[in-house]
């Protein structure tokens, strides 16, 4: 079983349960930046024992097709050639967290099944998934409700606003956060024309002259925790590849330019923090 290195980390811990019940090993590959430009090169690097690769949308920097494209009509998945193909819905199809779909080739369906066997067994793929338990589907059920929506505005629409917006949220942060991370390798995403599926990776200002060294997957970890949970209450993914940080943003229709404004102040004082946690320095 092969992994991107870079691939999120609940994807990782999946892929580590399921090949320790099999009894397989989990091949980690490094991937560079231009690596992740061309999926080809994946497949390079992996070698002819691999029988499953897990891999996440998000971890390519290129142009995405995201759940929301799939689910209204700008997809089609079974021409990916995958086994499988599974995403959330929160993040682009609006719905509350607990909804995600679940593709499978139909020749693969017989050998997949859900992990709690409950009034849908026996009655095929379909059934057996459909209710587990005593599962609340209210977020599966809010569904239509938040597609009907998301057509209504015109999917074309959402992902015009999503482009534009990103793309100026980058160039903002960009010159907020200075020179260090305002160069033209220090921005990853969107196709050849400049577009984007409304996600843009960029690398954060890192104050090595202040820190004394280069950051750390460990630091990666403490800026994330404290965007989140300190005053700022930001949630954004701050990633270390390359022995650079990098923070992925993006955008959605009910997002405004303030909302990356409040996340470039909220680094710099979080990084002044850890500057002079460093330092011993107390608050």
């Amino acid at each position: 079983m092969a992994t991107p290195a870079c691939v999120c980390e609940m994807v990782r811990s999946a892929v580590a349960r399921v090949a320790q019940a099999a009894g397989a090993q989990v091949a980690v590959v490094q991937l560079t930046m231009s690596d992740m430009a061309t999926p080809a090169r994946v497949c390079e690097m992996v070698c002819d024992a691999v029988r499953l690769i897990a891999a996440g949308c998000e971890t390519k920097p290129k142009r995405q097709a995201k759940p929301s494209r799939a689910l209204l009509g700008g997809l089609d998945i079974p021409s990916l050639g995958a086994d499988a193909y599974t995403g959330n819905l929160h993040k682009w199809c609006c719905t509350p967290k607990g909804a995600a779909f679940l593709w499978v080739s139909p020749s693969k369906q017989g050998g997949i099944l859900p992990r709690v066997t409950s009034h849908g067994f026996g009655l095929g793929f379909r059934g057996e998934f459909l209710w587990q338990g005593t599962q609340d589907l209210t977020a599966w059920m809010s569904v239509p409700a938040a597609l009907a929506v998301l057509r209504a505005l015109g999917p074309q629409t959402v992902a015009s606003h999503n482009d534009a917006l990103v793309r100026q949220a980058a160039a903002e942060l960009q010159k907020m956060w200075g020179p260090a991370s305002s160069g033209p390798l220090d921005r990853v995403g969107g196709d050849e024309s400049g577009a984007t599926a409304g996600m843009l990776a960029l690398k954060l200002p890192w104050p090595k002259d202040l820190f004394g060294r280069g950051p750390t997957q460990e630091d990666a970890l403490v800026l994330h925790e404290r965007l989140r949970d300190g005053v700022h209450n930001v949630e954004v993914p701050i990633i270390f590849v390359e022995a650079v940080l990098w923070v992925r943003i993006s955008a959605q229709i009910y997002n405004e330019l303030d909302d990356y404004k409040r996340l470039g102040h909220a680094v710099l004082d979080e990084l002044r923090v850890m500057v002079d946690s460093e330092r011993g320095v107390k608050p």
